[in-house]
């Protein structure tokens, strides 16, 4: 289980109780300083999870990224494979996951 949202603490709790046993929980969103409320270290150790945290990029790399993309160096609009409704994004994550056949997908919108 992967969270990146910033400062919505209860999704720490979410994420360890989302988690199958000996699954790993990645902390990728920063909370601030706000304490995450019912965390129980316990449902880590019984569940056997693998806690880690990942840092992603700060501003700077941010704003790279745009200029890349805004220079039309590269033809990244070509990377784009599917647009789906949200109701199928299940689909979309298998899709991405590779796990159905004759369907390559790289890029994928979701439309509310």
């Amino acid at each position: 289980v992967v969270d990146v949202t910033d400062y919505a603490v209860e999704a720490v709790t979410q994420a360890v109780d989302l988690a199958r046993r000996g699954g790993t929980v990645v902390l990728a969103g920063t909370k601030g300083p706000k304490p995450v409320p019912d965390f129980l270290s316990d449902k880590i150790v019984a569940k056997e999870l693998t806690l880690k945290g990942a840092l992603g990029v700060d501003y700077p790399a941010y704003e790279a990224a745009v200029r890349l993309i805004e220079s039309g160096r590269y033809p990244l609009a070509e990377m784009h494979t599917h647009t789906l409704p949200l109701d199928q994004a299940e689909y979309a994550l298998r899709l991405l996951a590779r796990e159905i056949s004759g369907e390559e997908a790289i890029h994928i919108a979701l439309v509310p």
